[in-house]
């Protein structure tokens, strides 16, 4: 008797639909697995058998298995489930026909259990694209699975579960915790107003958060760049439903805890700079996302940019200008998405003391442009802040760190959100993502501002790309403060957000 249920397999973003046809027959004991699965999927065979077997129940002499298609590669242990399904439909003990309109995931333990899933949305988004109304999947993964409407996530804990719903259509109560704190409230970690002065800093990190704008902070080493990088994030307003979404996909499908992102945080990622160009942008032979990819809705932080590879760093060109990232193989390739905002930090030269008095920094200028020219003209110009961070008195260090508001620099995430509103009431997008057609449109420019940008352009020879993203600052500038148009006071102070212009500029005169 040869029967049918579903499963899937994924591949990149994307879950394939897969076809799990039984065969049982009498003679010579067998369990065979054929359709192009990998080790795991062929030791299935004897996860499968140890868990009928804690059920009481004895195997079919002989066992084919088929994943259907059988051209597509299957990775994983998730067909355990639809397995021990499939051998119960074709033992007579379920009815095969209502074992086929329920996709089935999940690993079996040897007594049983369901273990929890790695990319459990994926599978339920496509039961939704392949018209089912209902998916089985472990009790773990359901909080997830709520995240897709239209379709029915019935969580079992076990496989005695899923036979006593198919057999009496009783649904059980999860009895674990799915994604454990993940029903509870947004949590605001610490503070930019714990990090002492750097006054100039906080102001383009509320800057950067109002408008999505890419920062790069250069000061000496202990002065706080580090620091300000793990806390901009509490000022970055809290995630939207659909980018809750599109995040858990990604981290679902790497297999990471979700829980914080199912509360609406924004992850950081902050890779170290030996991390090859494959494990930034993505990559495998299947391939899978890389850290831009992990960081989508949220932050990537770059601590010593320019001791990162030079084709790790370039490969960011594209992703910042899209946010997407696409990676070929022979046969197909896989876009995946990739919206981050990017924080780097760097020191000002080698010895990273330059600034600090006359005497600090021992660095010759010819030693500081090599250094500058680790971080292309191309990759800078998709960094629209660049800001100059001082070395904080040890006897001011303790001073500030207090609780609550600071003064005249106090941000808060529902000023960056307000900020974004108006932004996106204004042009349907937050300023960094402006478009030439919207800003010939007219950002509000006054012809002042107009006439300082063009005189200062021409003297700081910036790029078309560089004109443009001072423009696109200043217009976050203004939005702060509630000015519908751009002035030349917010021209000026986007401008001033130059800083490696100042230092590059030092190291060639």
């Amino acid at each position: 008797m040869i029967t049918r249920v579903y499963s899937g397999s994924v591949y990149g973003t994307e879950a394939n639909l897969v076809e799990v046809e039984v065969r049982t027959a009498r003679g010579k004991q067998s369990f065979e697995v054929i359709g192009l699965g990998d080790s795991a999927v062929r030791e299935s065979r004897d996860r499968v058998q140890s868990a009928l077997k804690a059920l009481g129940l004895k195997l079919p002499q002989r066992v084919l298995i088929n994943l259907a298609p059988a051209d597509i590669r299957k990775e994983g242990s998730i067909f355990d489930l639809p397995m021990a399904v499939g051998i119960l439909a074709a033992m007579g003990i379920l009815d095969p026909a209502q074992v086929a309109t329920t996709p089935l995931h999940g690993e079996l333990s040897l007594d049983g259990r369901l273990k929890p899933l790695r990319g459990a949305i994926l599978f339920v988004a496509n039961a939704q694209r392949m018209g089912f109304e209902q998916v089985a999947l472990p009790a773990f993964n359901l909080k997830e699975a709520g995240l897709i409407p239209k379709v029915e996530a019935l969580g079992f804990n076990n496989l005695e579960e899923v036979i006593r719903y198919f057999r009496e259509g009783l649904i059980p109560e999860p009895r674990q915790e799915s994604e454990s704190g993940c029903s509870s409230p947004l949590k605001i970690g610490p503070g930019l107003e714990e990090v002492a002065g750097q006054a100039r800093a906080k102001r383009a990190l509320h800057i950067a958060a109002s408008g999505g704008h890419n920062v790069l902070m250069l000061g000496p080493p202990g002065c706080g760049k580090s620091m300000m990088a793990e806390r901009f994030v509490s000022i970055l307003p809290p995630m939207q439903d659909s980018e809750i979404q599109d995040s858990v996909f990604l981290h679902s499908l790497c297999g990471n805890n979700i829980s914080a992102l199912l509360r609406g945080e924004r992850t950081v990622r902050s890779p170290h700079h030996v991390i090859s160009e494959a494990g930034l942008i993505g990559g495998g032979s299947v391939p899978k996302p890389g850290e831009i990819s992990l960081a989508h809705n949220g932050v990537l932080f770059l601590d010593e940019f320019p001791e990162f590879r030079r084709a790790a760093i370039e490969s960011l060109r594209a992703p910042l200008e899209t946010g997407r990232v696409t990676v070929s193989r022979v046969k197909t390739s896989v876009t995946f998405p990739a919206r981050f905002q990017l924080l780097a930090a760097m020191n000002p030269c080698p010895c990273g003391r330059l600034g600090l008095n006359e005497e600090s920094c021992r660095c010759t200028r010819s030693a500081i442009a090599n250094y500058l020219k680790k971080v292309s003209e191309p990759i800078l110009d998709r960094i629209d802040l660049q800001v100059e961070l001082e070395a904080v008195p040890v006897e001011d260090i303790f001073k500030e760190v207090t609780p609550g508001p600071q003064s005249k620099v106090a941000f808060s995430r529902e000023d960056a959100q307000e900020a974004r509103s108006r932004a996106i009431k204004r042009f349907g997008c937050l300023n960094k993502d402006l478009s030439m057609a919207k800003l010939r449109a007219g950002v509000g420019l006054s012809d002042s501002a107009e006439k300082t940008l063009i005189n200062s352009a021409k003297r700081l020879k910036l790029s078309g790309r560089g004109y443009v993203r001072v423009i696109k600052v200043a217009r976050t500038i203004a939005d702060i403060e509630a000015d519908d148009t751009i002035n030349q006071s917010h021209i000026a102070e986007a401008l001033s957000y130059r800083g490696l212009d100042r230092i590059r500029e030092y190291s060639l005169s």
